[in-house]
């Protein structure tokens, strides 16, 4: 039986956050977003990620990189809490459109 695997890289433009990136690694049930000169609480990412897995037909959102947390006032946040809500949501809803296309795309 012929594997219907794929892997796919999208650029976004977004009108505040710029310019997102969307990597699907179908094989692996996974992917991520990230974004460039990001700021937040005054404190500047470089690249964060954003981690999907597979759930049925679309992904979805899974733990977020834990790698990326971050103090502040005395506590360590997590990238989810440092993360606006504005862009979970963009890249979530983004990410299930995108995934939707291209699994229509492959038939």
């Amino acid at each position: 039986m012929e594997s219907r695997a794929f892997s796919a890289t999208f650029l976004v433009e977004h009108p505040v956050f710029g310019e997102v990136t969307f990597v699907f690694d179908d094989q692996h049930a996974g992917g991520f977003a990230a974004t460039d000169g990001f700021v937040f609480f005054g404190v500047e990412y470089p690249r964060f990620a954003f981690g999907f897995q597979r759930d049925g037909s679309a992904f979805v959102s899974c733990k977020l990189n834990s790698f990326m947390s971050q103090m502040f006032n005395d506590r360590l946040l997590t990238i989810s809490e440092v993360t606006p809500r504005a862009f979970s949501s963009f890249v979530l809803s983004k990410a299930k459109e995108l995934a939707r296309n291209l699994k229509g795309d492959l038939g």
